[in-house]
């Protein structure tokens, strides 16, 4: 079996209309200590009350052992910008819901278009998603387009970004709404 190391730094999310202020709290991982990160792990249910905080999933479901396998490390060596960048191994992935990090953004956020984007690193080319999800979704909910971008992450620091328009979001989807970074393999 494949293993897939995909490092992530510096994750933004702006409303495209206003000055670039980043809506992510500590999207660069830099308030973390490097190792193994200390993150919430919420394994299913809706989500709230956890806002501004990074959250690493690695899905039990119906699997022995776990649908979702692998490890979350904070690293200061393999990093795109700042001091600290996120690697997460993926060794057991059985759907594309099984693996992701994502943080919930506090408060009723503006309508309007918004851009999400991240810089990514991976150790074989590999599928990674990023999505906008309403604040009334569940945590195992999936992304559609257009409030998700699907890209593959190379060997090479890539910066992978996209705009989507949430104006028809109403203020009770945009609380809460989360950015989902989703890790896939070519089996998920």
């Amino acid at each position: 079996m494949k293993k897939t190391i995909l490092a992530l730094s510096m994750c933004t999310i702006f409303l495209a209309t206003k000055a670039q202020t980043n809506l992510l709290v500590d999207g660069g991982f830099e308030s973390f200590q490097p190792g193994p990160g200390n993150f919430t792990t919420i394994t299913g249910g809706k989500v709230n009350g956890l806002s501004g905080k990074w959250q690493m999933v690695f899905g039990k479901g119906g699997c022995p052992g776990g649908c979702g396998q692998g490890s979350a490390t904070i690293v200061t060596t393999e990093k795109k910008m700042g001091n600290n960048a996120i690697e997460i191994k993926v060794d057991t992935q059985v759907s594309r819901n099984d693996i992701k990090i994502y943080q919930s953004i506090a408060g009723t956020q503006a309508a309007g278009l918004y851009e999400v984007s991240f810089w990514v690193k991976a150790s074989i080319a590999s599928p990674v998603s990023i999505e906008l999800l309403k604040g009334t979704q569940p945590h195992p909910h999936n992304g559609n387009v257009p409030f998700a971008g699907y890209f593959t992450a190379t060997t090479q620091w890539q910066q992978l970004k996209f705009t989507t328009n949430i104006a028809d979001w109403t203020d009770l989807e945009r609380t809460e709404m989360r950015v989902s970074i989703r890790i896939n393999t070519s089996n998920a």
